[in-house]
């Protein structure tokens, strides 16, 4: 069965500048000049340093081994923002050429100030001319972003291999404790949607095979095409 939760984010008394919704550059772009989970640091320093911490260092040991196991020479990250398992990777992985790509301008901006190790562009998952390729593409917490049809939109795009790692996989417990989380906070920002296993390989059954993947605290899943590129029935 197929469980999808639309998902809230309380910003408290910076929600005014974040606005209704987080699903748009500008809101995006304010987040991370804000201070707390989702903040760009403003230093290479203080960038450096917030990936060296855990977990990104056991995450990004995880993903060189997934992109020594496929043989891939170049890694396309989408929405990678402050792009901290980025840094880490580029660190274990310098030969690997490595694109993270941002909706967000301002942001993009700021890390290519950041990030000299990578190509920092502008792309929208939903502009296929915008994407980038690879030989893998990452997709790390970005499954709460896009509806059902759009990611649809996105993996009939594709062929290349995906290495997609949700921000949660919903279960019935966590999803009561969203729904309560949007009762008690009726002016905390939408931000996209938390779905359960069942729901997200809906997402790219048409045209990937997958498995379970471990990425020290994560779980994911490697998708593998299993067709030509074809529109869904």
């Amino acid at each position: 069965m197929k469980l999808v939760v639309r998902r809230v984010y309380d910003f408290g008394a910076q929600r005014d500048e974040v606005g209704e919704t987080l699903l748009s550059p500008s809101a995006w772009d304010a987040v991370r000049r804000l201070p707390g989970a989702f903040h760009l640091d403003d230093t290479r320093a203080e960038w450096l340093a917030a990936g060296s911490s855990p977990p990104y260092p056991q995450r990004a040991q995880a993903v060189a081994a997934l992109v020594r196991e496929l043989g891939a020479s170049s890694l396309c990250s989408h929405g990678a923002g402050g792009a901290l398992l980025e840094q880490r990777l580029h660190e274990l992985m310098p030969e690997l050429h490595l694109t993270c790509t941002d909706f967000a301008p301002e942001t993009v901006a700021r890390l290519r100030e950041l990030f000299t190790g990578a190509d920092v562009v502008v792309a929208d998952l939903l502009d296929p001319a915008s994407l980038p390729r690879a030989e893998l593409h990452l997709m790390h917490r970005l499954d709460q972003e896009l509806t059902r049809e759009e990611w649809h939109d996105v993996f009939s795009g594709l062929d290349a291999p995906v290495l997609f790692v949700p921000s949660e996989i919903l279960t019935p417990t966590s999803a009561a404790k969203e729904l309560a989380r949007r009762a008690l906070r009726p002016r905390a920002t939408r931000a996209g949607l938390f779905r359960n296993e069942a729901a997200l390989r809906d997402l790219w059954s048409s045209w990937f095979d997958d498995r379970h993947v471990q990425l020290a605290d994560e779980t994911g899943f490697l998708l593998t095409s299993r067709a030509p590129l074809r529109s869904p029935a």
